[in-house]
């Protein structure tokens, strides 16, 4: 027995979709949330709730990141580690652009 392959709707749910397309033609709760959200004359509080609803299916989830070893570093050693960066970049060409014209800037 294979089941139904994975992502697609069991019966209740396609049929209520089916129902509601049939009554509200071109309807979509994601859509409704968003008219709320961006309706003025709502409360601030009804608008926001919305927003938050609708940000679960337009945006990823951020989830938290353990951040392993040391996360100290003393003052100290960020700046021996800048001038080290300062050093390296010196050592480094840089082109220099020359400066724009009076008749090359935007008026």
């Amino acid at each position: 027995m294979a089941g139904r392959p994975k992502g697609s709707m069991n019966r209740p749910k396609s049929r209520l979709i089916q129902i509601l397309e049939e009554q509200f033609p071109g309807w979509h709760p994601v859509t409704q949330l968003a008219a709320i959200a961006n309706d003025e004359s709502n409360d601030l509080r009804t608008r926001m709730d919305a927003a938050k609803e609708v940000a679960q299916y337009v945006t990823p989830k951020l989830k938290a990141v353990e951040i392993q070893g040391s996360t100290e570093t003393s003052l100290s050693e960020l700046l021996r580690q800048l001038q080290d960066a300062s050093a390296l970049a010196s050592k480094v060409d840089v082109p220099v652009l020359p400066s724009p014209k009076q008749s090359d800037t935007l008026q």
